[in-house]
């Protein structure tokens, strides 16, 4: 359950038009949808206030590529990965998940610590668990609805 359903790899940058070209020229991601998420995350400390911008574009319709930037507020989950130069470093593998309260169990369970956790009304919610002392990174785990999910497949 922990890896099942890997869909996504996730890398921050300093630059996200940068990285978007690059991952354009090098890698043939042709398309990306653009958002600027500004939002309320929950995290250990209480609420938050968290801004980034961020790309996503399918590699091979297999694999979600997503490109952050963060931009101000509660960022230091992606800005303490940042190199000094603009290029993109990785950040963390996403898991689908289809019960939330189950994966919730499970994180609990094994007593890792959820860093940032936000609900969308638009029906998506993700969460982010710090697994940095075992493999350097975190994973995210992300639940949709149906419409949610072939909106992030356009």
């Amino acid at each position: 359950m922990i890896f099942h359903q890997h869909f996504q790899n996730a890398y921050v940058t300093r630059n996200l038009d940068k990285a978007m070209e690059l991952m354009k020229s090098h890698y043939g991601i042709e398309r990306f949808l653009c958002m600027d998420p500004d939002m309320k995350v929950m995290t250990p400390e209480g609420p938050r206030h968290s801004i980034c911008r961020a790309a996503l574009g399918w590699a091979d319709d297999k694999m979600l590529i997503e490109l952050i930037q963060p931009v101000g507020g509660s960022v230091d989950i992606y800005s303490e990965f940042l190199p000094e130069d603009d290029s993109p470093v990785f950040h963390h593998a996403a898991m689908r998940v289809d019960d939330w309260d189950k994966i919730h169990a499970a994180i609990e369970s094994r007593g890792w610590r959820i860093a940032v956790e936000h609900h969308m009304p638009e029906g998506l919610n993700f969460m982010y668990v710090d697994v940095r002392d075992s493999i350097g990174h975190y994973l995210e785990y992300v639940w949709a609805t149906a419409e949610m999910w072939e909106f992030l497949k356009s």
